[in-house]
């Protein structure tokens, strides 16, 4: 049987509290909220201004994520 990726991974203490605190500010808007795209005619401006207010559009991640 194939074990998802997120059960096959083991997290830290530090990026267990970054899934939780991201997907805090997720939970506020709906998923058609965060899909919609610019070339579409329409941005989520709102969620990403949520992501930018606590400051999770500065995260710098590797690379090779």
């Amino acid at each position: 049987m194939v074990q998802p990726l997120r059960d096959a991974v083991e997290l830290t203490e530090s990026q267990r509290l970054v899934r939780s605190s991201v997907r805090n500010v997720c939970s506020d808007y709906d998923a058609e909220c965060r899909r919609r795209h610019p070339a579409e005619g329409e941005s989520p401006h709102e969620f990403v201004d949520a992501l930018v207010d606590h400051g999770w559009m500065r995260l710098l991640l590797p690379e090779d994520l």
